[in-house]
């Protein structure tokens, strides 16, 4: 059991914008945190369910985690986050990874992917989605990103929501940096000539100024 069918609960124009992202459906998926020991970062979904699934089997699916941020859905901002749930092998799909914006919920509002899977051998994943319902939301985050925004439209988004990109002009795909993916890191350094230290990038000279692109091509907070 995959879990309720939410599409139709989604607003349209946000719906819409989602299709272009994945064909497939969004769904309530049932939660079920901290009833297994997981060794790995229990804020990272894709190490959590790979661990889960080499311990009891099933399989990892990817797909898109709706952010239950109430200020940004009150705008009209929603963000989804690339996120892995767990398949068991009875077929039941749960939401095993812990996430601040649902807290003890129940259920999670999760968009399926069947075309995107974080890659964990080379430490990838992808970027936010950011769709804005309505032309209040494009306007306040247009102002804020410098970038002219359109409601009903998926971009790739950073962690902070300052940079956006159109849907064509990234493959959306990240690489993790964080102490599991050194050569990330050794990569990330190479590539815009930097130092991450205590996990912040600090360039090697004063007049080095860093691209934004930087922080779609790796997972800098």
């Amino acid at each position: 059991m995959i879990g309720w069918l939410y599409t139709q609960a989604i607003p349209k124009t946000v719906r819409d914008a989602m299709k272009r992202v994945s064909d497939a459906d969004c769904y309530r998926i049932k939660r079920r945190i901290n009833t297994m020991q997981v060794k790995g970062d229990a804020n990272n979904s894709h190490t959590t369910v790979q661990e889960i699934v080499d311990k009891l089997g099933g399989e990892r699916v990817g797909g898109w985690l709706l952010s239950k941020d109430k200020h940004a859905l009150k705008r009209g901002i929603y963000v989804w986050i690339f996120h892995s749930i767990w398949k068991n092998t009875e077929g039941e799909y749960i939401d095993v990874s812990k996430n601040e914006s649902y807290g003890n919920d129940k259920e999670s509002i999760f968009w399926i992917d069947t075309e995107r899977s974080a890659n964990l051998d080379e430490g990838k994943a992808y970027n936010l989605v950011a769709i804005l319902e309505n032309f209040k939301a494009a306007a306040h985050l247009s102002e804020t990103s410098y970038k002219q925004l359109t409601p009903g439209k998926p971009y790739w988004a950073e962690k902070k929501l300052r940079f956006f990109k159109e849907f064509d002009e990234h493959t959306g795909v990240y690489r993790m940096i964080d102490s599991g993916n050194p050569q990330n890191i050794k990569r990330l350094e190479e590539q815009y000539d930097c130092k991450v230290i205590s996990g912040h990038v600090v360039p090697n000279s004063q007049t080095n100024r860093i691209s934004t692109q930087m922080f779609f091509d790796f997972s800098i907070g």
